[in-house]
């Protein structure tokens, strides 16, 4: 019986080993609330170079794609109205899953960078969602102070990762205090100082 349980676990390995594309990345999606059920999808993160397009059935899409270096992705949902930002690699395979109404808040787990960004979003839902559904800009503006302070939180603890340039990106560059940005881009270490986005985030301040 032993060798028989270590025979099925071997092969269950090999199987899942077989079914990852070291060539391509996958996105695996289920995003309720869409109205329109086109999706377009910007697999160079460079809005608008080019557009791929999916169709949600039920708000279940798939798309899959090459990038042999880590890079954003762009997903337009809501005739473009909407977007979300995930981070890929060939080799890996994305889940996305959220609301459309919430885009912010839509989670992606499929490696660190989306883990981390969800955690953080996560542990921060509810401001971030009453951010999205007041219409106090008195209100927004203090929500958005907290996002920012936990924001340098997050990067003072993760300064070699990419995901602390996006809440550099998203929250940070919110700021009346342009020291808050730089400051938070004097703590980055490599990987995350290598990327094309830290470049940017320089070149802006």
């Amino acid at each position: 019986m032993k060798v028989n349980f270590v025979f099925y676990i071997l092969v269950g390995a090999l199987l899942l080993a077989a079914c990852r594309d070291e060539k391509n990345y996958l996105l695996e999606g289920n995003i309720t609330g869409l109205v329109d059920p086109v999706l377009y999808i910007d697999p160079s993160g460079n809005r608008g170079i080019r557009m791929d397009t999916v169709f949600a059935k039920d708000g279940e899409f798939q798309y899959k794609a090459s990038s042999d270096s880590i890079q954003p992705v762009l997903i337009f949902m809501e005739d473009g109205s909407v977007w979300m930002t995930v981070w890929v690699q060939n080799g890996q395979v994305v889940e996305i899953a959220g609301n459309a109404e919430y885009p912010e808040l839509i989670a992606f787990n499929g490696n660190e960078i989306n883990d981390l960004l969800t955690q953080f979003r996560q542990d921060n839902w509810a401001i971030i969602k009453e951010r999205n559904d007041t219409n106090d800009a008195k209100r927004r503006k203090e929500l958005m102070q907290i996002l920012i302070r936990n924001s340098q939180v997050f990067i003072r603890e993760h300064p070699y990762s990419i995901a602390s340039l996006v809440l550099i990106q998203d929250y940070l560059m919110e700021s009346e205090d342009l020291s808050v940005v730089t400051d938070a881009l004097s703590l980055i270490e490599s990987p995350a100082k290598d990327c094309a986005l830290y470049k940017r985030l320089r070149m802006a301040f």
